[in-house]
């Protein structure tokens, strides 16, 4: 069913949406509060924090993923 699949897939979906998702959120926090000076900095900090955070939902989609898949599935 897709929503088994959709599970399968969560361990390494939710690190990556965050890694997404969190300089974009510095940026939209900086733009509300006028606060551009302080841009630079909160972009290279998020940027800092998600890269690692893509390696390892890249390794977990790699490595684990298949196998989950395998083994709820049975192929």
């Amino acid at each position: 069913s897709p929503a088994l699949l959709l599970l399968c897939v969560l361990p390494h979906a939710l690190p990556e949406l965050v890694a997404l998702f969190l300089p974009l959120a510095a940026w939209l926090l900086a733009s509300r509060y006028d606060n551009w000076d302080h841009l630079l900095a909160a972009t290279m900090v998020t940027v800092v924090i998600a890269v690692p955070m893509l390696v390892v939902a890249a390794s977990i989609e790699v490595y684990v993923t298949p196998h989950l898949v395998r083994s709820v599935f049975n192929l």
